[in-house]
């Protein structure tokens, strides 16, 4: 596709000018001659070009040209809402909404977001630019700034205005919006506009699979919509209708679903509970039972392209652990079905959760740390939320009753199997493959925009990198980026295309692990790079809250990086780092490759967290 090819060169930096006029000589050709889906590719390939060279007009005005004549693809209109209009820089919305062509969704995202123009997120958005500006604060931190404030709107933006979408719509099918907008309402605990997300899904699927051409048409988005929903039977029972089930995909799709199913046999029981709570909430009711809860999350039973191998079937194992530790000891529970992954979760009882946080200690939160297999087990929540990241090197040292020896032997082995094997997160070119780097540099690893931990940022990214790259000049040091490899954001590729220009930076493709060992320090806002960075030994930086922080130099206002930096001095002593890793890996986390091993820890662990409210003889919990 052209979007593909061109976001490829946008992070590559080269050859943009010449393909924007091939870009532009398309569109004219396409005005003669039209061809409704290539242009709309075209439409996109050149918005997507000018956000990344910040050219808002250029954008601007390219979408009013093409709705004169053709209603946009939905996408191009959420994306003109949101890198637009949400930041008080549109010139011409009222031109747009008199086109004639936008369809009534369409007009309805467009005209919602239009009267939030005087709503105060907006107004204090501007305040908050003027007064960057007088401080004399780049203007990359200013549209950071602006980034960072409108993520905390755009849950409630999207759940609004797409609900508006729909409403305007009652014939468009498109469940994938649907499950974003229901995600986004639960996020800002919108449960109004969650039921009647979750209701259109219902009705949909109805139609759907009623229909034996919208059934074939929508095939794998019904199993999405019906596996998000928790109804795994459901799903199965779909595909095996006599006109789907010889086609080759719904094959496929049969034996994905019949897979979960497999795996979840022993627990299929409160996977229906789930199924049958997103269900109530839908016809707007609620549960409100004092017992202990288990808290299933979608995301177990759906695929994303960016999971390692295994990584949803490792979710399954968990909460299969949890219900038959329940189960076995009799102790009475219900269970909630939850379509987001990241949220705040309050409740006033013991509960288990993936992927969520809470100001109480009533949960027991899990999640997937920074590399494969291994997964964080906390009562507060995960990264710079959780309770490991308020405690101190020092008392985390000082409590543990490893031995130096094993702790070093245990440092060691982990150091030959993850340096070692190029492990991480993310799969990684091989580290003999890494490009030419200067002799001496400072290393930042970036993070998605808008990402959860970007919340519990003391600085935004732009500014740290602002920041250690003059760092990095005054010390005759060089700076080398790595940028996420899931980051698709205009503003990083117009930061890093002027940087990259600069005689003492390098852009880098290269394995983190070969990254970060030549490196004189490590920076980040609160990245998985910088626990990677302690296995190395190196100095490291933090520009945020995170689970390892207690390990790190902790920059949390402008100018603490340039005062805390010397090259090669790390925060803590050898010694000190193996017995702080081994706390970090053994007692917060639990590796789930042996999975008899893992069920052992995590019945410790749930067993350790319900021993802190009192229960009955008979299982129940005791008011």
């Amino acid at each position: 596709m052209v979007i593909d090819h061109l976001k490829k060169l946008a992070k590559s930096g080269r050859y943009l000018h010449l393909f924007g006029l091939g870009l532009s000589l398309s569109s004219c050709i396409l005005r003669i001659f039209p061809r409704s889906s290539f242009s709309q590719e075209i439409l996109e390939a050149r918005l997507f070009l000018e956000y990344s060279k910040g050219n808002l007009a250029a954008a601007e005005d390219i979408l009013i040209a093409f709705a004169r004549h053709s209603n946009p693809p939905t996408t191009a209109i959420t994306k003109y809402i949101s890198r637009i209009i949400n930041i008080g820089k549109a010139r011409r919305v009222s031109e747009l909404l008199k086109a004639g062509t936008l369809s009534e969704g369409n007009y309805a995202l467009v005209h919602a977001a239009e009267s939030r123009l005087v709503d105060d997120p907006v107004q204090a958005l501007r305040v908050r630019s003027k007064l960057s500006l007088q401080a004399g604060v780049s203007t990359h931190t200013v549209g950071a700034g602006r980034s960072a404030l409108l993520q905390l709107h755009d849950n409630a933006s999207l759940a609004t205005d797409g609900m508006a979408f729909f409403r305007a719509e009652p014939e468009h099918i498109d469940f994938k919006f649907l499950i974003a907008i229901a995600a986004a309402a639960e996020s800002v605990e919108r449960e109004d506009l969650f039921a009647s997300a979750v209701g259109r899904i219902i009705a949909d699927l109805m139609r759907v699979t009623n229909d034996e051409k919208l059934s074939i048409r929508y095939m794998a988005d019904v199993v999405t919509a019906k596996l998000t929903l928790f109804d795994i039977e459901g799903a199965e029972a779909f595909l095996r209708q006599a006109f789907l089930v010889k086609r080759s995909k719904a094959q496929t799709l049969l034996s994905h679903v019949v897979g979960i199913k497999d795996e979840a046999s022993a627990y299929l029981h409160a996977v229906s509970k789930a199924r049958d709570h997103i269900y109530m909430r839908a016809n707007g009711s609620s549960e409100n039972s004092e017992l202990p809860v288990v808290i299933f999350s979608a995301a177990a039973f759906r695929n994303n392209s960016i999971d390692y191998n295994g990584f949803r079937r490792e979710l399954r194992f968990i909460f299969g652990q949890i219900i038959k530790f329940l189960d076995d000891k009799g102790i009475e529970y219900a269970v909630h079905g939850r379509i987001k992954t990241h949220g705040h979760i309050r409740l006033g009882r013991p509960f288990f959760s993936y992927h969520t946080i809470s100001d109480s200690n009533f949960g027991l939160h899990f999640k997937e740390a920074d590399r494969p297999s291994l997964f964080s087990f906390d009562n507060k929540g995960y990264a710079g939320w959780s309770c490991f990241s308020q405690r101190s090197a020092e008392n985390v040292i000082d409590l543990s009753t490893v031995s130096s020896q094993e702790a070093s032997a245990f440092f060691e082995s982990e150091r030959r199997r993850v340096i070692g094997g190029n492990i991480s997160k993310y799969a990684q070119p091989p580290v003999d493959a890494a490009h030419s780097l200067p002799d001496k540099y400072i290393f930042v690893a970036t993070q998605v925009l808008g990402d959860a931990v970007s919340s519990i940022s003391f600085l935004s990214q732009f500014q740290m990198l602002d920041e250690v790259l003059a760092t990095a000049q005054t010390a005759g040091l060089a700076l080398v980026i790595k940028r996420h490899p899931m980051c698709t954001s205009p503003e990083v590729s117009h930061y890093l295309n002027r940087v990259r220009k600069l005689p003492n930076v390098t852009v880098s493709t290269s394995s983190i692990h070969k990254l970060i060992s030549n490196a004189e320090a490590v920076c980040v806002i609160n990245s998985g790079v910088g626990s990677e960075a302690l296995l190395h030994d190196k100095p490291v930086y933090v520009f945020g809250r995170s689970d390892y922080m207690a390990a790190c130099f902790i920059c949390r206002e402008l100018g603490d990086f340039a005062r805390f930096f010397t090259a090669g001095k790390t925060r803590l002593s050898r010694h000190q780092l193996e017995r702080f890793w081994y706390i970090y890996r053994n007692e917060y986390s639990i590796d789930t490759r042996d999975h008899q091993a893992a069920s052992i820890r995590i019945a410790e662990k749930i067993e350790q967290h319900l021993s802190q409210f009192p229960f009955t003889s008979t299982g129940k919990l005791s008011t």
